[in-house]
């Protein structure tokens, strides 16, 4: 069986927990960011890949030629997909974060021309333990590898060949729509624009006249709202709201995420 994901995090748990048993497919380019017309490998998406390796908000990044060398990994493992052999058992690992719900409709259309048996393992949104606690999961990166095994044992649910035609017509929908941003709204994939996370970052401010670190505004605004995306994102965003006049970001220049957001005096 081939495991197939969409996020470099759970690339990683999977192959530490199969251990090399199975070979896994990751697409780890988040399709819910950026434009998406002209195909998940296309040069516009490598554009948006440059942008997103390339922001290196820490200062911490080695120079040279490594974010190309991300692109062709993410090209090379489309073509794989793309040419698997005919009938070929696929797991596909999904949770509710929009990359994710983003790469499965992307991926549907090969999986279905190459007639794959394909498997959908929906992560729960929660689960109970015997301890009598429950834990609550957003993306299959916060699980670990000692718990997957419990995991799928209720949630994998086969993906039909009609099912998947379904998907690749609403990822094709998504693409002639092609807004900045795809988000998850009552458990569909929704286009939605820019500014969509706005506010889910300005109610996480500090007090005002208070300061705080960007780091930890992008903090508050994962943890606390838990989007479904990376920092990247919210970063852009952060950006673009203190240039408006909505807070004062006063930049590290060599660290940004190191900046001081403060919150006007109302």
């Amino acid at each position: 069986m081939l495991e197939l994901c969409f996020n470099e995090g759970v690339g990683g748990l999977l192959a530490y927990w199969q251990s090399g048993k199975q070979k896994i497919l990751c697409l780890g380019d988040d399709l819910s960011i950026g434009p998406i017309a002209g195909g998940p490998d296309s040069q516009e998406r490598r554009e948006q890949l440059v942008r997103i390796l390339g922001s290196d908000p820490w200062g911490e990044l080695p120079a040279g030629e490594w974010i190309d060398e991300a692109w062709q990994r993410y090209c090379r493992t489309w073509e794989r997909l793309r040419t698997l052999p005919e009938g070929t058992e696929v797991r596909v690992w999904l949770d509710r974060t929009p990359g994710s719900r983003c790469g499965f409709l992307a991926s549907a259309e090969a999986l279905a021309f190459r007639k794959a048996r394909v498997t959908a393992a929906l992560l729960p949104e929660w689960v109970a333990r015997s301890d009598g606690t429950a834990v609550e999961y957003s993306g299959w990166g916060e699980a670990g590898p000692e718990e997957l095994d419990a995991l799928l044992e209720d949630c994998c649910r086969e993906a039909p060949q009609v099912l998947l035609g379904g998907l690749s017509h609403r990822w094709r929908q998504l693409q002639e729509e092609n807004t900045p941003l795809r988000a998850v709204i009552n458990g569909r994939l929704h286009s939605v624009p820019e500014n969509f996370y706005d506010g889910m970052l300005l109610s996480r401010l500090p007090e005002a006249g208070q300061t705080i670190r960007l780091a930890e505004l992008l903090g508050r605004t994962l943890g606390e709202c838990q989007p479904g995306i990376g920092d990247w994102w919210l970063a852009c965003r952060a950006e673009t709201l203190a240039a408006e006049g909505r807070f004062r970001l006063e930049r590290d220049p060599g660290r940004f995420y190191n900046s001081q957001v403060t919150r006007y005096q109302d």
